[in-house]
């Protein structure tokens, strides 16, 4: 499976990383200081499955 992390900034942006580890995602998601909601999606086949959502601190 492929971590997909989908960013929505305060400015109303999106930002997109994919990752193949937990640990690595999370420390994307960290690097990301304008960061308003973060929603985490898991890529099986050819299906796309929101998993958590959550605000960043």
């Amino acid at each position: 499976m492929i971590l997909y992390i989908v960013v929505r900034r305060a400015d109303g942006k999106c930002q997109t990383w994919a990752d193949v580890g937990m640990v690595s995602s999370a420390r994307q998601i960290h690097r990301c200081p304008n960061a308003e909601h973060l929603h985490l999606y898991y890529l099986h086949s050819t299906l796309l499955y929101h998993t958590k959502a959550f605000s960043a601190l």
